[in-house]
């Protein structure tokens, strides 16, 4: 069975992506899920590092709902910039025209800048696919809608944004759904900053940014689930044929999920 090293929402987190990626062993197929860019001090840095593990490592990286907005952005500057800023794009932005991350940015004038000063990040950002299919897996930002007669027309969309319609859902698609993009608080209901996460896992299985999971298709788990400046998760939504997996809590240091 092929070996998956899984990272997830790195938003800015230069840093912290090199220090995880010590722990890559070169061998397991890199899956990044996306939102690499935005919130972070080092946007740049993160598409570069990535980029490099795509270029020369047959890494697969998605598109999420950050690089969404900010190709949305790019494309559209005096529609775009105001939502595109309320999410953090500031920090991107700046980040790539090499500038303070608080200094002032000119949400119309700047898109110009971007385009003509990171040309080959650009051209990164616009070639990311949505989704990436296994015999097992299927890996994808934020979800698809289960709500379809035929679940593989999600659109691109909503593969990056979906919320509670895909949480709430049950898994009918026969495959291991591995995906990130919503908080640990948001997803199980606990308030902000909680650091520990004990649960029996049935439809799902949810870990926090600082965590490593191996599992195997007996369902034995290791979750451990902390809390960080990023506080999103890598998640697992198993088939709903699936039994019921035990679990137990082990101590670990890497944002990734290895399966």
């Amino acid at each position: 069975m092929s070996t998956y090293f899984v990272v997830g929402d790195i938003h800015g987190k230069a840093q912290m992506l090199e220090e995880l990626m010590t722990e890559w062993d070169g061998k397991a197929q890199l899956v990044f899920l996306g939102d690499l860019i935005d919130r972070g001090e080092n946007s740049k840095r993160s598409i570069e590092i990535v980029k490099d593990y795509v270029d020369h490592h047959g890494a697969v990286c998605l598109s999420g709902n950050h690089e969404y907005m900010f190709l949305a952005w790019l494309d559209n500057p005096e529609e775009r910039y105001d939502h595109y800023r309320r999410n953090g794009g500031d920090t991107t932005i700046n980040s790539l025209l090499g500038r303070p991350l608080d200094a002032p940015v000119d949400g119309i004038a700047d898109a110009q800048a971007v385009e003509s000063a990171v040309p080959d990040l650009v051209a990164f950002i616009r070639s990311l696919p949505f989704d990436y299919e296994t015999e097992t897996y299927y890996f994808v930002h934020a979800g698809v809608d289960l709500t379809l007669e035929n679940w593989r027309e999600t659109s691109d969309y909503q593969k990056v944004w979906i919320r509670k319609p895909f949480h709430e859902a049950e898994n009918h698609t026969g495959k291991w759904i591995v995906f990130g993009h919503t908080p640990v608080y948001g997803l199980l209901n606990e308030p902000v900053g909680t650091e520990i996460f004990g649960f029996q896992i049935r439809r799902w299985a949810s870990m926090g940014a600082l965590s490593m999971v191996e599992s195997s298709m007996d369902c034995s788990w290791m979750i451990k689930a902390s809390s960080m400046t990023m506080s999103f998760i890598i998640q697992v939504f198993l088939p709903q044929t699936t039994e019921e997996a035990g679990m137990d809590i082990f101590h670990c240091k890497t944002p990734c999920f290895l399966i």
